[in-house]
């Protein structure tokens, strides 16, 4: 099952029966570590499913990281800025540039905007 908020199509959540397996096998339960995190599909299928009890994910696209730190240390503000948002077609092009100005953004905006785009 497909629990990532992030569009990622043809993302490693697929892989998630497998590592299921492996975990089972070798008696891994418990933390879950994902360098490589994008949409996180594997790592949350394994935490909603008790496979672990905790995940600790990150990416080195800066907006990943920063959508993944938003959404777990400004929950309210991310959830604020969702709410409030209304989602066109400008609104997109505005989230995509964003992405692409990098300087003078909060944390904060840049995840939102790569949750959007």
């Amino acid at each position: 099952m497909l629990h990532t908020p992030l569009r990622y199509p043809g993302g490693k959540a697929k892989f998630a029966p497998v590592i299921k397996q492996i975990i089972e096998k070798n008696n891994l339960h418990g933390h879950y570590v994902e360098p490589y995190a994008g949409g996180a599909g594997v790592a949350l299928d394994l935490l909603f499913s008790g496979y672990c009890t905790d995940i600790h994910i990150n990416d080195l696209d800066l907006a990943i990281y920063y959508f993944w730190k938003s959404i777990t240390e400004q929950t309210e503000d991310f959830i604020r800025l969702a709410n409030d948002t209304k989602v066109t077609i400008e609104e997109w092009h505005k989230q995509k540039n964003i992405l692409k100005e990098k300087e003078n953004i909060s944390p904060l905006e840049y995840g939102f905007a790569a949750f959007l785009s």
